[in-house]
Order: structure tokens, then sequence, then C-alpha cells
């Protein structure tokens, strides 16, 4: 799946590149880094990556090229890049995605984990005895899509070929000019009609919500720039903790009354009342699995 990223970059004219001054930078701990390379007109011409430095032979032959147009073939576009690029070793590859003025939008990299979901929306939509979304979800009347990536894309056609009303809201959408005839907008927020659906795991940053957080001290919250994945999401929480031990919750997990109490209780029995040191470094609680009414479906 193609999604997008933001980077922050130093910019260097095509005129002022020095060879020797790129390594410089590149070996001072910036090997990760790009360098987006402009016109004297300040208009984009290509990156420069470490690698492409080191497998070039002066200082026009490391700036990378490609690129590929926000628009409805972004996204052929950009799997075709990543199809025929020739990686590097461990060289983390993304590619520049410009407007039709050849202007730097952002960066498209391709999250392979999420292939998956994009061939069951292509099977979905392929299957005539498929249930409906309003099938499923009959206590919607529209969606919202927050934020652009490719499969947020494709799901936004499907809704409306099957006739679900749909708005879209976050960066780029405005760049599709066909699928934005019919789902630019503002979103319906909270309305309990509306399904809003967060593309890259962001939500609308309510202030409501902001003063509710910042008034409990118990909660810590933290809003990403970009979605970094199931694993990288959960490293930047635990870098946040200050307890001696964590748990893990999803969006859809439900804690009862008591687990967190069985859970303390658990490393009290445990500990040594002489140092105030627990002998648990691991609890392993069971799950259930209940319905919308809190109803118990299985042990």
């Amino acid at each position: 799946m193609i999604r997008f990223c933001d980077k922050e970059l130093l910019c260097v004219r095509n005129d002022e590149l020095d060879r020797s001054a790129l390594f410089s930078y590149f070996l001072n701990g910036c090997r990760d880094q790009i360098l987006c390379v402009v016109d004297t007109n300040g208009m984009y011409e290509g990156k420069i990556t470490y690698t492409s430095l080191l497998n070039s032979v002066n200082e026009t032959g490391c700036i990378e090229t490609d690129k590929v147009v926000l628009d409805e073939y972004v996204w052929e576009n950009a799997r075709d890049f990543f199809i025929n690029y020739k990686k590097f070793g461990d060289e983390i590859v993304v590619l520049p995605v410009v407007d039709k003025g050849g202007n730097l939008l952002c960066f498209a990299y391709e999250d392979a984990d999420a292939n998956r979901e994009i061939r069951q929306l292509h099977e979905l939509a392929e299957c005539q005895n498929a249930l409906s979304f309003q099938d499923i979800f009959p206590q919607y009347e529209r969606v919202t899509i927050w934020e652009c990536n490719e499969l947020a894309y494709y799901f936004a056609i499907y809704l409306k070929e099957h006739g679900v009303p749909v708005s879209v809201k976050g960066d780029y959408w405005e760049k599709f000019g066909s699928i934005c005839e019919y789902t630019a907008g503002t979103g319906e927020g909270l309305n309990y009609k509306n399904l809003n659906i967060y593309a890259e795991g962001t939500w609308e940053k309510n202030d409501n919500l902001r003063k509710y957080y910042d008034k409990n001290d118990k909660i810590k919250y933290k809003f990403l720039n970009s979605n970094k994945g199931i694993s990288e999401n959960t490293n930047e929480a635990i870098k946040m903790a200050t307890g001696d031990y964590i748990g893990f919750l999803d969006h859809d997990d439900l804690l009862s009354e008591d687990a967190l109490y069985e859970v303390v209780n658990t490393i009290n029995s445990k500990t040594n009342l002489d140092n105030n040191q627990s002998d648990v470094d691991f609890i392993y609680t069971d799950e259930d699995k209940i319905d919308e009414n809190r109803e118990r479906l299985c042990n």
C-alpha cells in the first residue's frame, strides 16, 4: 500500500553542490536524511541520499530525479517505481510527490504489510454476493474518511459506487480532481449517523479533547505527524511511560471493572516486603468476546 509522509528537508541549489561538502553532511550523523535539490528559482529538481552519493562519480550524477505527480494515477505510478527500484542494503526508499506544477508536496513510501487490505478491498468489489455497507452498518447514513492513502482512496470510490454518501478530510485529497467532485467536504464530526474512518491513525484534534486530557494527569497523549505502524506507535507510547509495568490495549478493547485490581493484587502477592521488590516480570490475562451490548459471546 502506498502512503504519504512528510520529512524535514535541507534544500541546496544545484549550482552550489560540492561532493566533499555532501559527504561531510551525510557522515555527520545524517545518513538517513534527504537533501532536496532546487534550481536557481527554487523549483524542485530532485533529491540526494547517502546511497545515491555513494553510487555516483560527481555532484550532478547523485541527483535522483524520480518523482510522481499527485493525481488519480499516483498509486499505480508509485507502485511501478517501488517494484523496479533496486534497493541498496538497508536503504530507506521514499519517492518524492509533486503537484502538477512540479512543486514538492511530500514523499510516498510502500507499506508492504498493508497490501493485504488492498487485495481484500478489490476482492470485495468484485464479489457480487457480498454484504453491502448498509447491510453491515445500518445505523450509519454516511462516512467521513480522514487523511489520505491508497486504501482510503479506493475505499472512498468503493463506497461511492455502492451508493454510500462519503466525504473526505485531510491533506492531499483536493489534488484528486475526479474523486473530490463527490467526496471533498468538511466531514460530519461527532454526528452519530456518520461513521468516521481514520486512514492514518489520526483524528480531529478537538479542543475539548485536549482540555479533557490536560485536566486529567493520569492520561498522557501525543499527536504523531504520521502513522508509524503498530510497532513504532507502541514504542512512542512506551517512551512516555514512567511505571514499573506496561499494559497494552487496542482501540476496541474494554477493561473489566476489576481487571486492574486483579493485576495489582497479583503483583502485591509476589512482592518481597523487605525490599519492596516484586518477583513478577510478566502477567498474562485472558480475554472474553462481547457484543455491542457488552453481552459475553464466549469464554
